[in-house]
């Protein structure tokens, strides 16, 4: 039986997730249409209607393993096939990321957006990059770009919000952190963001009332438990005199 799109997003998703992706400065890997393979707009020809669901398996396996040398070779073989499907541009673009390759990461990014410049997810990780790259300036312009596509949806917002704020752009990035909260009263990395925005502005209560907040939103159980952390973290230097 074949994979369904959404079946392949989840395990990239999920492979993210085993990746370490989740980092207080990241989306939520719990978010899997974000940044998994957005399943909204796809090629006319999705992976999983045209290759063997035991070679996407092997994939997606190598993937969650953090094999991604093996994964590469794997995807190798299928853009050979598939030149011109935006998934397996996506793919190898992640692979790329993963070994710290970033400018073939960029270049296969680019490459699944001329062939699918609906693909939210691929916007998104570009901007990750340029990130990594010390670009803030390119990030933002990418995560606009994802959010223009996908305006409703508090985990992009953030994570735009927090390339605004290393861009130095602190007016937007509070309004954005604000809007994702809007969206998602609950969305514990918006709060941080904004608690991180507040005691980098010396406004140390407001700041406090945000890491709070965090706490609040995020109990140990949950996904967003490493952002409760860094917010003690915060509330502890506070405390501390600063």
């Amino acid at each position: 039986m074949r994979h369904s799109v959404i079946g392949m997003t989840t395990l990239f998703a999920a492979a993210l997730f085993v990746a370490g992706w989740l980092s207080v400065d990241h989306l939520n890997m719990g978010q899997a249409r974000v940044n998994g393979l957005h399943p909204a707009k796809q090629t006319p020809k999705t992976l999983s209607a045209v290759v063997d669901s035991q070679t996407l398996d092997v994939i997606e396996a190598d993937l969650i393993k953090r094999d991604y040398l093996k994964a590469f070779e794997e995807l190798r073989a299928l853009e050979a096939e598939y030149p011109e499907n935006a998934e397996v541009k996506a793919w190898l673009g992640y692979t790329h990321q993963q070994l710290q390759d970033y400018g073939q990461a960029l270049l296969y990014y680019q490459d699944a957006l001329r062939y699918d410049a609906e693909k939210v997810s691929v916007w998104m990780q570009t901007g990750k990059v340029w990130l990594a790259l010390g670009q803030p300036e390119q990030a933002v312009t990418h995560y606009q770009q994802a959010v223009k596509k996908w305006p409703d949806d508090a985990a992009l917002v953030s994570a735009m919000a927090d390339a605004y704020r290393q861009n130095r752009q602190i007016d937007a990035s509070r309004l954005a952190y604000e809007r994702a909260i809007a969206l998602d009263h609950n969305y514990a990395p918006a709060y941080y963001g904004l608690g991180r925005l507040y005691e980098n502005a010396v406004d140390y209560s407001q700041a406090t009332r945000y890491y709070q907040k965090v706490i609040e939103k995020a109990p140990n159980t949950s996904d967003y438990a490493p952002y409760a952390k860094q917010a003690q973290v915060g509330l502890d230097r506070l405390k501390s005199g600063h």
